[in-house]
């Protein structure tokens, strides 16, 4: 019967913590591109919680190649977009880019992305949870 306890209480405590403090574990990488000029790379990960998260970084030549391939990216229409704005840099003076929070339904109905232009940069997080993708954003954002 204790045993029983201590294993039920550490398993609930073990899944509270992880709750509060999500923590990702590797599941691969990879090469990646987007539109025609963007090159880059993307790891997947998987929390302790078990949701999926997809992390992507694609570099193009140009601020100018990178905004075009943003704008026909989120023209396409695939998700939802729930969220729309700016990015600064870290005085909060001058513009970088812009960042797009939005949710994709048909990855499961808590999923969600943010998709950020940074200079010449494109980030996108994919997960099958908003939170997660919130959540990681924070911890790999520059600014």
């Amino acid at each position: 019967m204790f045993a029983t306890l201590t294993f039920l209480l550490g398993t609930a405590m073990t899944r509270a913590i992880f709750r509060w403090d999500v923590q990702f574990r590797s599941s691969g990488v990879g090469s990646a591109g987007m539109c025609e000029e963007g090159f880059g790379g993307f790891s997947s990960f998987e929390s302790y919680d078990g949701e999926k998260l997809m992390f992507s970084r694609i570099r193009f030549p140009s601020r100018t190649t990178a905004h075009e391939c943003f704008e026909a990216t989120l023209r396409k229409g695939e998700f939802r977009v729930l969220s729309r704005e700016e990015l600064f840099d870290k005085a909060g003076a001058n513009i970088v880019g812009e960042r797009v929070i939005g949710k994709n339904d048909v990855d499961g109905p808590n999923s969600g992305f943010v998709f950020s232009l940074d200079e010449d940069s494109i980030v996108e997080i994919i997960s099958t949870s908003q939170r997660h993708a919130l959540i990681f954003e924070k911890r790999v954002r520059k600014y």
